[in-house]
């Protein structure tokens, strides 16, 4: 996606794995991508997450974009949030130039070509990964997925499917979560792998979108996630 799925969205192993660092063990995976979704904790992780995307304090970030965040990414405890709900405070135009970009992003991915994938970026983007170093700027970006690209031994996609649970606009930005899973092939053996991501896209010069600020957290099960038709 937006996102090459082999470096966003780890294996089902590579996420147990991580979230087993994470916790400060190797012995047994446990659940810690999932403080997000915690009332008790959502609001510290988003300003955490709003500071290290924007590269600046709460304070510079426009209050309309802060507050559309804050309301996309923290639904109050017990809310039940429709799959695929209608993006809000968003013309028509940009509503169809969005689904076009997800659209997009899913080709993209299914490619397996950093060219294809070069197109889903802002010039100034920032791809979060789990365990690595945020990759800030298109151009770094696209280094990457050119070197994963020309690796002999990397994975083949064979498939992807994201649901986004909701999504709002809010003037040049806007901003959306949800569930995605994948399917893909290295040495002959097939993983399926599963995460929750969230995503900022920006209004271009020419009306289009693009990816802005993009962050996966792989999920250690199916159990972990909400889709209607993830990959088998």
């Amino acid at each position: 996606m937006s996102t090459r799925i082999s470096t966003m969205a780890l294996s089902a192993e590579s996420a147990m794995r991580s979230a087993a660092r994470y916790a400060g063990t190797t012995s047994r995976p446990t659940r810690v991508f999932h403080a997000l979704g915690r009332a008790s904790q959502s609001s510290q992780c988003v300003y955490r997450l709003l500071v290290s995307a924007w590269g600046s304090p709460m304070k510079q970030i426009p209050a309309v974009v802060a507050t559309a965040m804050l309301a996309t990414f923290l639904p109050s405890a017990g809310q039940s949030v429709q799959p695929n709900a209608a993006a809000r405070d968003g013309s028509e135009a940009d509503r169809a130039a969005i689904d076009r970009l997800h659209e997009e992003d899913r080709e993209a991915t299914l490619s397996d070509s950093a060219e294809q994938l070069a197109k889903l970026w802002d010039k100034d983007a920032v791809r979060f990964t789990a365990g690595s170093p945020a990759e800030i700027g298109a151009a770094v970006i696209y280094a990457d997925d050119k070197r994963w690209e020309m690796s002999r031994d990397r994975e083949r996609t064979l498939c992807y499917d994201i649901e986004i649970q909701d999504s709002q606009i809010a003037g040049d930005w806007a901003f959306e979560w949800g569930y995605l899973s994948g399917k893909s092939s290295k040495g002959g053996k097939e993983s399926i792998f599963y995460g929750s991501v969230m995503r900022v896209m920006k209004r271009q010069s020419d009306g289009t979108w693009r990816f802005s600020r993009v962050m996966v957290l792989p999920a250690p099960s199916a159990s972990a996630v909400v889709l209607k038709h993830p990959c088998h």
